[in-house]
C-alpha cells in the first residue's frame, strides 16, 4: 500500500486501483493533485491543506502541508518527491520541521506533500539501492529555499508570522487603533507608600516556601528508620514489595509534571509517569489478548467514527484483537465504525484520539517485528497511557508505583528504556561531602 501511494500521488494525471483479498481499497480517478490527496486520505484533508509554491533557477517546489493543528504523533503523511519519484531526506524534513518550530506541540510532526522539480544532472540517484535517497549539488540552497517556503506560505494564511521584509512591522499600526482618540497620559500614585516603613530584608516568595517543604517532605526518607529498608535491585522480573509496606513506609511526591519521585527507605527512585504506565497497559493487553478477563464501560450512546481508505484496513487487520482488549469496535458501512465500549482504564472523551493514535501507530510500521499480539497491545498502550505532562495526586502515584512493581517486567519499556532511576542514600550523602 505504500508503494501504490508513492506512485499514485504524484501522478493525478492517471487514474490508479488497488484490490487486497478481492476487495477494492482504492479507486483513483483523474484529478488535480489537491484532489489526489483528499481521495486518499478523505475529504476532510482540503480543510488542512496549505498551498505551498516556489520557483528559483536552483529548484521549484509545490505541494502542500498540513495546518499545525493537524499534527500527528507519529511520522505518517510525510512525502517528498523529485521529478515525481518519491524521496527520502532527513535534511529536507528537518527544513520543513524548522519552518513549523513553535507552532506544533512537542511530540507531533507536520504532513506534508511536497514536490521538487530540479535539472537531473543536478542530483545523484545512486546512493542507496533503492533509489529513495538522492544526492543533491547545493544541499544549503535548497534546505534554505524549503524552509522559507513553507514558513512564507503558513504566514500568508495566517497561521504564522509573515517573512515580508519589505514591510516594516513597527509602523504597522491596524486602522482600528488610528480612528481612536490618542489616550492622555496618567501618573498614578501609591498612597499607601511609607519610605519610613522597615521592610524585612529578601523577603522569601510563597512558591518558594512551598518548594523547601516539599523537598523537605521528600528529604525526610532518608531518616526513617533503618529496620524499614526495602532491600531491591533494577532487574527484570517482580519485586518482593508488598502493597501494605509500599502504602505505610513510601513517600512519594511529582516532579516536573513527568516524574514520580518515591522515598523507599535508604533509596529514592525516579519513575517515568508515562513509561511506567504504558508498560503497565501493554502487560495486561497482552493477558487480555491470550483470554484474560477483561474489564469494559459500556457508552451510554454509541461513537460513530469515519476513517480514510488507509486507516480502515489498518483497522480491519487488528479489529479481532483490539475487541479482545475491552474495545468493541463494529463496521458500520464502507468507512464508518461504531464504538459501543471502551477498556475502563480509558478517560471518557479520549476515545476518538486514542484510535486515531492507534491506527497511526500501525500504519507507521514501527511495531512490525512484533507478533501481531504484541503489536496491538503496544499500539493500545502507546495512545492510552498517561501523558507527560498530567498532574497525578497522591493516591494516583501510589496506585501507579503499584501495579508496575506487579509487572513481570517493572525497570524496562517494551523497546528497552529505563522506567525507573534508583539513587542510594548514600550517593546523595556524597553529593553533600558527608
Amino acid at each position: 500500500m505504500d508503494e501504490f501511494l508513492r506512485v499514485a500521488i504524484p501522478r493525478p494525471e492517471i487514474s490508479f486501483c488497488l484490490h487486497h483479498n478481492g476487495i477494492e481499497i482504492y479507486n483513483l480517478p483523474v484529478t488535480h493533485q489537491r484532489q489526489r490527496i483528499c481521495h486518499v486520505f478523505g475529504s476532510n484533508y482540503n480543510e488542512r491543506l496549505v498551498p505551498v509554491e516556489e520557483n528559483t533557477s536552483i529548484i521549484g517546489i509545490n505541494g502542500f502541508v498540513g495546518k499545525p493543528d493537524y499534527a500527528k504523533k507519529v511520522r505518517g503523511e510525510q512525502f517528498f518527491f523529485i521529478n515525481n519519484r518519491f524521496i527520502k531526506d532527513a535534511y529536507l524534513n528537518h527544513a520543513v520541521s524548522s519552518a513549523f518550530e513553535e507552532l506544533l506541540p512537542q511530540g507531533t510532526y507536520p504532513s506534508y506533500f511536497l514536490f521538487f522539480t530540479i535539472d537531473p544532472a543536478r542530483i545523484d540517484v545512486n546512493i542507496h539501492p533503492t533509489k529513495t535517497e538522492i544526492k543533491m549539488e547545493d544541499e544549503k540552497s535548497v534546505y534554505a529555499i524549503l524552509r522559507s517556503s513553507v514558513k512564507r506560505a503558513l504566514g500568508k494564511y495566517s497561521i504564522a508570522p509573515t517573512l515580508d521584509f519589505d514591510q516594516e512591522q513597527a509602523i504597522n499600526v491596524p486602522l482600528s487603533k488610528l480612528n481612536q482618540p490618542p489616550l492622555q497620559p496618567q501618573i498614578k500614585i501609591n498612597r499607601e507608600y511609607n519610605p519610613f516603613k522597615t521592610v524585612q530584608p529578601n523577603p522569601v516568595p510563597a512558591n518558594e516556601i512551598k518548594v523547601q517543604r516539599d523537598w523537605e517532605k521528600l528529604y525526610a526518607i532518608a531518616r526513617q528508620n533503618e529496620t524499614d529498608n526495602i532491600k531491591t535491585a533494577p532487574q527484570q522480573g517482580t519485586l518482593p514489595i508488598e502493597t501494605s509496606e509500599l502504602q505505610e513506609h513510601a513517600s512519594f511526591m511529582q516532579l516536573f509534571k513527568n516524574y514520580i519521585a518515591v522515598g523507599l527507605s535508604e533509596e529514592l527512585w525516579l519513575v517515568d509517569q508515562q513509561l511506567a504506565h504504558e508498560r503497565i497497559l501493554f502487560e495486561r493487553n497482552l493477558q487480555m489478548l491470550k483470554g484474560a478477563p477483561v474489564a469494559a464501560q459500556q457508552n451510554l450512546f454509541p461513537l460513530q467514527f469515519e476513517f480514510d481508505t488507509r486507516q480502515v484496513a489498518a483497522i480491519t487487520e487488528i479489529i479481532d484483537d483490539l475487541n479482545k482488549s475491552g474495545f468493541d469496535l463494529q463496521p458500520f458501512g464502507k468507512n464508518t465504525f461504531v464504538l459501543n465500549s471502551v477498556p475502563s482504564y480509558l478517560e471518557k472523551g479520549e476515545e476518538k484520539k486514542v484510535l486515531e493514535t492507534l491506527i497511526e501507530e500501525l500504519l507507521s510500521g514501527e511495531s512490525a517485528s512484533f507478533s501481531p499480539e504484541e503489536k496491538t497491545a503496544a499500539a493500545i498502550a502507546r495512545s492510552a497511557c498517561i501523558k507527560s505532562g498530567k498532574t497525578l495526586e497522591e493516591k494516583e502515584m501510589r496506585s501507579l508505583f503499584s501495579e508496575l512493581m506487579n509487572c513481570e517486567i517493572p525497570f524496562y519499556s517494551r523497546s528497552g528504556k529505563p522506567i525507573i532511576f534508583k539513587l542510594e542514600k548514600n550517593e546523595i550523602d556524597r553529593k553533600f561531602l558527608k
